[in-house]
């Protein structure tokens, strides 16, 4: 029997996060010339991508206009102006994750200054810890614990950060916010929910 949570996350697969590897943006970005992809992930560009992904095209149409390949502003800039009919939530939702007042499309240069800061934090000679890169992504602007995870997840998948599912599973439970609320709705209790 379904259960009315799993009837509603089955409705909404981008906006929720234990089905979203079958989400249509999930699917978009990991093919072949999406953002995520090997050959581009591990490069500022693809990281800058990543950002613009989790940060403002993220359940919102425009995702699958466009590769998702942002070499840099301009290439944005130009994705914005080829498509300048559309409104500001056909390339941004403010609900994405949760109603927001600073999630938008200005934030591009911010996220552009970021993605070097990243890059260097993610190749340098000491390997940054899961819980690091929450916290740096937890700076930017709009972006709380829940965009923050997920793009961490995102880079863990891409294999540009290590964790183990450990590392993961601890975080998922320390922070006690949405995934480990919505474990518990999938009736996942007990010890695989409470580590300590």
């Amino acid at each position: 029997m379904v259960t009315t949570s799993q009837k509603t996350m089955l409705k909404d697969l981008d906006g929720f996060y234990p089905f979203r590897e079958q989400a249509l943006s999930r699917k978009w970005i990991v093919s072949e010339g999406g953002p995520f992809h090997a050959d581009y992930i591990n490069t500022r560009l693809g990281l800058f991508s990543a950002l613009i992904f989790r940060s403002i095209t993220f359940h919102t149409a425009s995702v699958t206009h466009h590769s998702g390949q942002f070499d840099n502003i301009v290439t944005w800039s130009d994705f914005r102006r080829n498509h300048q009919d559309k409104p500001e939530s056909w390339f941004c939702s403010n609900t994405a994750y949760r109603p927001t007042k600073g999630r938008s499309t200005t934030n591009v240069s911010e996220l552009w200054k970021f993605s070097k800061h990243l890059y260097n934090l993610l190749h340098s000679s000491t390997k940054p810890l899961f819980y690091k890169i929450v916290q740096e992504l937890c700076t930017l602007t709009s972006w709380g614990i829940l965009t923050s995870y997920l793009c961490t997840v995102d880079l863990v998948f891409a294999q540009v950060l290590d964790a183990s599912d450990d590392d993961i599973a601890e975080f998922i439970v320390e922070a006690g916010k949405g995934a480990y609320n919505t474990l518990k709705k999938l009736g996942f209790s007990g010890i695989a929910l409470e580590m300590k």
